[in-house]
Formats: C-alpha cells, structure tokens, sequence
C-alpha cells in the first residue's frame, strides 16, 4: 500500500471486539446468512476451479455498469470511499455494528496490512442485460478507506443471486444466460457455477437468521412476524431460535428465544416474533442479523396437555383421530381419585365407568394444568402512560423458594422474559396446603384498566334455579385463571419485577381486576347449552344438579365432555360428585333447601365477649352479619344500635376528622373512636345466636303463589316471604331494614301485620 498503491487482494477476517484476531482466516458471512464455513470453503474451491479463484465481470451496482472483481472466496462485497463519494454520495454509510454486534472485521492486504474501512453502504446488484427486478438484489458493500482497483464482489451474492429465486427451467437458464454474459465463460461453465450453487454443501442444522432484502417497520405495541431464510437442506422441520447477535435496536425490542416452525418450501424460512414494546417505532434494516437457528434432534413430550401457538393464538391437539389414535388414547384413560364411598355399591360401579371413559378431563397431578385456548383476555387501558414500580424485596428464606418458583414458570412457558415498560412488584402468599403463590400487585395497573362489565351471576339467582333437584355434584378446577392466556397485545402490560429481572405472562395471572369477567364469560361459552338446565358456572366452580341418579350420570357425562372438548383439567380430588349436600357460593344446597355453612360462623362466635373500638371494626362486623341477612328475621330491628354507631352523632367527635365522599355525604373515618355499650353487646349476642340456628329457606317455586308478612314500626321496617310447599309453609327469604329520619316521621297507612296473598 505503500505509495497510493491500490489493494487488489483483500482477506476478511472477524472476531469478538475485546479479542486478539484469530490466526486462521474466518470469512463473515453478510448477506447469506445460512451457509457454514465449511459449506464456503468447499463450495468456493469447487468454484474456483470452473473460473479461477478471482475473475473479471461486469455488473450494475445501482445503476452503473462496472468491471468488478469477482473473489470465490470472499463473502463481503466491497467499494472504496471515492468510488463511493463519486457515483454514490446520498447514500448513508452505516456502522458495521448492525451486522457484527459486538465483533469486529478484519480486511487484510495481500502483505498482510489491516486495511481500514467508514462502514456500509447498501447497493442493488443486476447483471447486464436483466430486465427482470426480481433478479436484482440488495447487497451490503463495506466502504474502504484505501483505494481499489476496482469494487469486489463475493461470491455469496452470486449464490444469493441464484437461490433467491424460484423454481423452474426457464429461471435457471436465464441466470445461466447472465452469468456467461458477465463473466465471459463458456455456457456450459455458467450452468454449472448454478447447478453447484442449487447443489451446496449441507448446512449442518445451523444457521444465522436475518431481516430479508427489505426494510421492517414495527408500530409501538404491535408484534411482527419477520420471515427469514435458512438452508434449502436444514434437516428439522422444529429449530431452536436463539438471540445470539446483540444489535443496539434489538435490545429496545423483545426477540424471545424458543422453538419456531421450519416451513420447508422452495425457499426454507422460518417466522420470528418481535415485539415493540416502546413508545415510538422502530425500523429494522434490510439483513439485521437477529440470531441463529439450531436443528432440534428429538422433542420430549410430558402428559401434560399441549397447546401449540398458531397464528398468535392457541390450538388444543386436533379433534380428530384416526384409529390409531384413538387406541393410544384408550390406554391413557385411569381411574381419577374421585371420593364416592358415600354411593352403594351397585351406583358406585356406574359412577367410576363414567368416570374412567371420561378420565380425561380430570388432571393426574398438580403440574397437569388445562390449556384453554378459546380463553383469551385482553387488557384496555385508559392511557398510555406505563406503570411502573420497584420490586419489593423478597425474605431471605423465601429467595431459593422464590426463584425456583419463577423458573418453574419458565420452563412451563406460562411467563417469558420481558422488555416491557411496564413493571409490578410481587408478594409471596402461602396457601392453606403450605405451597407458595406469587402474586403480583396490579392495583396501579387495574386504576387504568378500563372495566369488563360481564356480570358474575347473583348467588341468590344461582339458589333460585336449584328447587326440585336431589343430586348434586361440584366440579371444581386447578390453578382456574392459568388455563386461559394472555393475549399477545396485551402481555407487555402484566409484566412483573424480581430481583432477577423483569418477566411478563403468556397464561392469565391472578389479580388482574379483569379477570373474573373474561374467565366467566369463558365457562359461560363452553357449556351454553348446558346452563341452567343441567349446571351452572360461577367463575371455576360447575355445579351440576338433577331429579334421579340416572338422570345425573348423564348430565356429569355430557358436562365433562363438553369441559373435555376445550382441554379443562378438574382436580379430582377437589370435586364433590352424586352429593345430597354440596357447598356452593359459600352455601349449603340440598334437596331440602339452602343453608348456612356452620363453617362459615365458627370465625363470629370469638366476637361474643369482644368490645369494638373503631367505627372501622363496626363496619367490618356489619358487613359480615349482612351477608346472611336473608336467614335473620327482623335483621334491621335487631341491629339498629349497631347501624346508629356509624352515625356521626352518636360518634366521639375526636381525631381523626370525618372525611367527604362524593354524592354520600358525611362518612366516618374508620379510626373514628365508638361508644361500644351493653346494648350494642345484646344486640351482638343476639345476632350471632340466631346465626348459629339458622333456618333451612325453601327453594322459590314460580308455579306456586307467594306469602308476604309485613311489619312495620317507627325505626324499621321488616318482611317473611313464604310459599307453601308440601303442606308446609316454608320460609324463602327474611328482608328488613331501618327507616330513614324523613320516613320515620311520615304517617304509615300500613298496619302491623298486614299480609298479601
């Protein structure tokens, strides 16, 4: 170089930027991704014999016609800075860090000089006498600092030239034709140099993936499914993507590593999913490496239920089996461990046939989880301003037991690394059997989370369908709101923080104000033309009822199909199955009636001998008591005193102030001081009395008439509906309540005791 001389034999080598240069020679790939060293290496000498390791050509480069040198070995193309400045001066040349990442190229003199170089400039690349666009190509050309004789092109454009394009005699001998014009070789030359190129060395199951010839532009929230090219040969139709080539752009986006389909066409490519979780666009370049593909020799599949991504949403295993199938299915069936002990002998032997045809609706453990595809919510905000918080720090003796937990959700593909903006801190919860759950504090998150107003069903519409029915069963599931995912718009919004980093989920989490609504609507979908009739969905609870045992058999079979066509898993040993007596909606429903749980009023008795300080603990018990008003006569009679103490003037006017709430007047704080006296004390004893004798409430029947008892005095009012049934006059429900001011002092037309009939 020495003296101006201009370099007409340029190496390439590349290697990591903190690295000394290898000593062998290492050509980088730029612009065909997918072929190997030794594919290169031994597809070059096959070249090199049929026109020379270097020969003169002529070709376009963005529309000027050049001799160029064309090198068998090279696989970077390259122009020099005048040559660039004098034909080419709008074009931007751009960093070689798009391609390489955090690695550097080495273009090496003949003697053995490092040979400077600005970056890369982009070029479309024809042959003389093309007129066909789709055999023009877009090439990388890297921008030398010395001086060339003239541009160098490798021989990987050639091959990309030939590949690129589809089947067909026609295509081949037309590249033929251009080939032998541009390199001056004998026909018979140029259709070799294609049928080697069509014919090259296998690719040995690895490959870099890449942007394609064309620019992709990726919206704020939106994801893009990038198509890139890997080996004709690629020997799986299942590679493992892996993000290997770290890219300052790349790093703003979430490019998952995991299994993506190989679709085996004329031209092999596989889809990679990148999401834009950022608030302005981003704009991938035309052959930006995004990571490499590995072939997979063997998948390993669980008894778990699979669910496979299509189209960015999920799909069960298909429904339709062949004989085959069906008989690999038939070994699979067990016996789930379903309690009916409390069955004769005779009814037992019908419920577990039953139950071993149906079997497969029932999960074998607790990592046999349900995979709902038809379940997906998504999440609406209000703005677009992202919530974000630190992660709380996690107890030293719960940090193993944590992070296992979350690798543990990894491995199950429920949460997947995330990039989001968003962020919400966990909380460690342990559950009644002493595992753990990790709960996520959404409550910023649900303040902008624009309501789903599907209703959940009224408990007492849920006790009104039940009269007449002496079979029962409860079908309850496991890990309910995990079945059912995320939808993919909307995952960068449950993203998560730990000490190990931020994590977003692909399966629904608990906490999510929405939830609820989306998994009922879900349940409702799945058994619409069983509900009511035949059972009843209350979020991951189906109770099941009918008149005779026969008539329940059929409806748990047509239940547990239906449940077992959207792959739901129930836990077996949580469902309660051909029961008289079933808990349901914090109920006790029998064919004789509904009742309270005495469960549900151990936690009340300890209130007996309690003396309540905080218009907040009043507050608290009254909720409680309310919640079973129906089963108390006189409810709002007896626990007027109690009501009185929410009130301001019967209140010690201490610190803290009333607060205002809007449209509700003056309300308590609730560390407002109380008077709490023997009368409130009665008043309690005798609410929690009447509690623990709870009456059994009929069952309303529409085709019968109704009973109303009416009372009336100056504080309250109060109501019996009865209906009669069976010769008996039978309570449905109690209702009561106090008398504001303004009414207390209205004249009533009403006499005590009235009834209607």
């Amino acid at each position: 170089m020495a003296g101006g001389q201009a370099v007409t034999d340029i190496s390439v080598q590349s290697h990591p930027a903190n690295s000394k240069p290898v000593a062998a020679k290492a050509n980088h790939n730029l612009i065909a991704p997918s072929y190997s060293p030794a594919e290169i290496q031994s597809t070059s000498q096959r070249v090199a014999t049929l026109i020379r390791e270097k020969c003169l050509f002529k070709c376009n480069l963005s529309g000027y016609t050049v001799t160029a040198l064309l090198d068998s070995g090279a696989q970077v193309s390259i122009i020099d800075r005048p040559w660039n400045q004098k034909y080419l001066p709008h074009l931007e040349v751009r960093p070689l860090s798009e391609f390489l990442g955090d690695r550097n190229l080495d273009l090496t003199a003949a003697n053995g000089e490092l040979i400077p170089y600005d970056g890369w400039v982009e070029l479309t690349f024809n042959l003389p006498g093309n007129d066909d666009p789709n055999l023009a190509i877009r090439v990388p050309f890297v921008v030398s600092q010395v001086n060339l004789l003239r541009p160098i092109v490798g021989f990987n454009v050639i091959k990309e030239l030939i590949l690129g394009q589809e089947t067909g005699m026609e295509v081949v001998a037309v590249i033929a034709r251009l080939l032998k014009e541009a390199m001056q070789v004998e026909n018979d030359k140029a259709e070799a140099i294609v049928n080697l190129v069509q014919t090259q060395e296998p690719s040995h199951g690895h490959a870099l993936v890449r942007v394609g010839r064309h620019d992709v532009l990726i919206h704020p929230g939106q994801v893009a499914h990038i198509k890139c090219k890997v080996p004709a040969d690629f020997p799986s139709t299942v590679a493992l993507f892996e993000v290997n080539h770290p890219d300052l752009k790349l790093e703003q986006l979430d490019l998952g590593d995991g299994l993506v389909e190989v679709h085996h066409t004329r031209h092999p490519y596989v889809e990679i999913p990148v999401c834009n979780y950022i608030q302005h666009n981003i704009t991938l370049g035309n052959f930006t490496v995004l990571g490499s593909v590995q072939q997979i020799d063997k998948i390993l599949e669980t008894d778990q239920t699979a669910c496979i991504e299509v189209n960015n949403g999920y799909s069960p295993v298909p429904a339709s089996m062949d004989d085959k199938d069906q008989t690999e299915q038939l070994s699979q069936l067990w016996h789930p461990p379903v309690n009916v002990s409390h069955l004769n002998e005779e009814e037992q032997d019908v419920v577990k046939k039953m139950l071993y045809e149906e079997s497969n609706t029932f999960a074998r453990d607790d990592d046999d989880i349900g995979c709902v595809p038809s379940l997906q919510m998504s999440i609406t905000l209000k703005d677009d301003i992202p919530v974000q918080r630190s992660y709380a720090s996690i107890p030293k003796p719960l940090f193993k037991e944590v992070k296992d937990y979350i690798q543990d959700l990894l491995a199950k593909k429920w949460i997947v690394k995330s990039k989001s903006p968003y962020s919400a801190p966990v909380v460690c919860v342990r559950k009644k059997d002493g595992s753990l759950r990790l709960c996520i504090d959404y409550r910023l998150l649900n303040k902008k989370t624009v309501p789903d107003r599907h209703p959940l069903p009224r408990i007492q519409d849920l006790i009104d369908t039940l009269g007449g029915y002496s079979w029962f069963s409860i079908l309850d599931q496991g890990k309910a709101y995990h079945q059912g995912f995320i939808s993919e718009g909307s995952r960068n919004l449950t993203a998560f923080i730990t000490p190990w980093g931020l994590y977003e989920w692909v399966r629904i989490p608990f906490g999510l104000s929405n939830a609820p609504a989306a998994f009922q609507r879900s349940m409702e979908e799945m058994l619409i033309s069983l509900s009511d009739e035949y059972c009843i969905p209350y979020l991951d609870d189906v109770l099941c009822y009918a008149k005779t045992f026969e008539d329940h058999v059929e409806v748990l079979t047509r239940v547990l199909r239906a449940l077992q066509h959207h792959s739901v898993k129930l836990r077996p040993t949580k469902c309660e199955l051909f029961k008289k007596e079933v808990r349901y909606v914090g109920r006790l429903v029998s064919a004789d009636g509904v009742r309270i749980d005495p469960k549900d009023l151990e936690a009340i008795q300890v209130l007996k001998d309690k003396t309540l300080n905080t218009v907040g603990e009043v507050r608290k018990l009254l909720g409680f008591l309310s919640y079973y008003r129906t089963y108390i006569q006189d409810f709002s009679r007896i626990a007027k005193p109690m009501y009185e103490l929410l009130q301001e003037k019967n209140s010690a006017m201490v610190m803290p102030q009333p607060r205002q709430k809007k449209g509700k007047g003056t309300q308590l704080s609730t560390k407002t001081p109380v008077n709490w006296t023997e009368e409130h004390q009665q008043a309690l004893v005798q609410l929690i009395h009447m509690l623990s004798n709870p009456p059994v409430l009929g069952y309303p029947d529409f085709d019968l008439p109704f009973v109303l008892h009416t009372d009336a005095s100056e504080q309250g009012i109060g109501a019996v509906l009865y209906q009669r049934q069976g010769g008996k006059l039978r309570v449905i429900a109690y209702g009561s309540r106090t008398l504001t001011p303004v009414e207390q002092t209205t004249t009533f037309t009403l006499a005590n005791s009235n009834s209607w009939h």
